[in-house]
Order: C-alpha cells, then structure tokens, then sequence
C-alpha cells in the first residue's frame, strides 16, 4: 500500500497558477518523503498541462471536472480509499513553512492509543502580517465561540502575546486547509456531503460527524502555514459563494437539526442527542482550555 494521497482542487475564477506553484514546491520541499501523489481535480486543459508539467513524477491522477467539491472529493475517495494509508484534503493557495510534515505527523498519531481523525496544523497566514486572526481550529460548541476573534491562541486580543499550545491538542475540528488524516479514520467518517457546489460547512459537518464516530482531532501548533497566500491575496476576484448559503445552511439544518453559528440552545440539544461521544470533550469549554494529546 502507497503512503499518502494528496487532494487538491484548482477550479473557479479564484485559480492562481501562482499559487499552485507555491503551493505544489512547498508540499515537494517539507512533505519529507518521496512516496507521496497528488490527485487534482482542474476545469480546464490549460490546467491539467499546467499540473502535469510542475508535477509529472507525483500525479495519481488529474481530472478536468465542473462537479461541487463534495462530488470531486467523494469521486477522489472511492477511487484511493483502499490504495494509500493516508491522504491529505489540501488547497492550492498555501505555504508550508515545516520540513518534514509526514514523519512528524505520523508520530504524533503513534504517540497514542486514541482513534484520531482530522489532524491539522497551525496557520500563521494572517498573524505573520500583523492580523489578529485565529484561523487553524474551529471554535465549535465552545464557550468564548461568540469572541472571536479572541479565540485560541489568540484569545489575549494581543498579536505579542498569543498563547500558542506547546505540544498537539485535541480540538473540535479543523478549517479544511491543508488536514492530514488515514484512510482507515476517513472510511468511519464517510463521504462528504453534495449540498451545493461549494464546501460551505463541509469543515463543521466533518468536525461533528468525527467526534460523533469517536475520532479526536488533532492541532499540532508546531507545524506551521500560511494560508492564504499573502503576496497573492490582492489578486482574488470576487467572487458569488454567498448565493449557495441560505441552501448550506438548510441542508445543514435538515441533517443536524441545528444551524450555526451555535446558540445556546442549539449545544444542548447537540449534547443530549450525542452525550456518549467526544463532543462532551468540548462542552463548556473554552476554546483555549487546552486538552494535550498526551
């Protein structure tokens, strides 16, 4: 079995040749092993060369597609679920700014006995230039959720003094940055969901779905990012993804039988239906009340 697969979408207008440059140089550079490939999904033929010409020896495979990205990643996952031991759900507009992820990655799910789902890492693309911006974790059902952006490591409301984890913590769940995680975990958490083109609410979906399976996600801080990428963030075009929102959040709603962002209410009704999962990790909680891996 191969080690990892990488899923990666390059369609719409905000598509940066760029960036995927960045992006796949960064990922060859600190991923920290040669066994690893890259399946994309494009909506073009200039694309698909553009891929094939930066990355000819780590394509899985490229695929020009106008599908949502519910239906490209669930496509993508029937076709490696049982090839790789790990994939990660990555953009094409970020950097990585530490060598070797994969090794350091696969320790810290060694390190335990615990069933983990997501791991992500921390995104340091707002702070870097100076943006009070917490922007790696969800807040979830947490507390201080309605503080944000003094949530996390930010929490001080002070760019000099954050108050970063110093070793992997269990969390709610990730933004679907650049989220590592094994085939065995993602099988239990199952397809993503198609409710409109976009992955509007795909991360919080996910986040529940993982801890109602009994998968702890995982913040390792001292594995750092950038996203977006800030020397190209003025060249993104406006774009029209508001229009799918009322239909996320109604689908959302159907399946959930509550909306976010989270109210009061909405958590209790959340915890009394999934009292015996590790959502209860999370209940009454703050986002910066830490709770170490290990």
């Amino acid at each position: 079995m191969n080690k990892l697969v990488i899923f990666m979408v390059s369609c719409g207008p905000n598509v940066n040749k760029k960036n995927i440059k960045f992006t796949l140089n960064s990922i060859h550079k600190n991923i920290g092993i040669d066994d690893y490939k890259i399946y994309v999904f494009v909506d073009s033929k200039k694309l698909k060369e553009y891929y094939k010409e930066k990355i000819p020896g780590n394509i899985e495979k490229i695929i020009i597609s106008n599908k949502g990205i519910g239906e490209q990643f669930n496509e993508f996952f029937d076709d490696v679920k049982d090839k790789f031991k790990y994939m990660i759900y990555s953009h094409d507009d970020l950097l990585l700014h530490t060598s070797n992820i994969y090794q350091k990655t696969v320790d810290v799910i060694n390190s335990t006995d615990k069933d983990i789902g997501f791991v992500t890492y921390y995104n340091v693309g707002y702070q870097i230039y100076n943006k009070l911006v917490a922007n790696s974790v969800r807040p979830g059902i947490a507390i201080d959720r309605i503080k944000y952006p003094k949530v996390f490591e930010c929490r001080t409301g002070d760019l000099k003094k954050l108050d970063i984890p110093n070793k992997p913590v269990e969390v709610f769940g990730p933004f679907s940055h650049f989220n590592f995680i094994s085939m065995e975990s993602m099988k239990k958490i199952g397809y993503s969901e198609t409710w409109t083109p976009t992955p509007m609410l795909m991360d919080e979906d996910w986040a529940l779905t993982s801890n109602i399976k009994g998968l702890t996600n995982v913040w390792i801080p001292n594995i750092r990012y950038e996203h977006p990428i800030q020397e190209t963030e003025n060249e993104r075009k406006t774009t029209n993804l508001a229009r799918h929102t009322p239909q996320s959040h109604s689908a959302f709603i159907k399946k959930w039988g509550i909306d976010i962002p989270y109210v009061d209410s909405a958590i209790e009704k959340l915890i009394s239906k999934y009292d015996n999962t590790n959502l209860k990790n999370f209940y009454k909680k703050n986002t910066y009340d830490w709770s170490y891996l290990c």
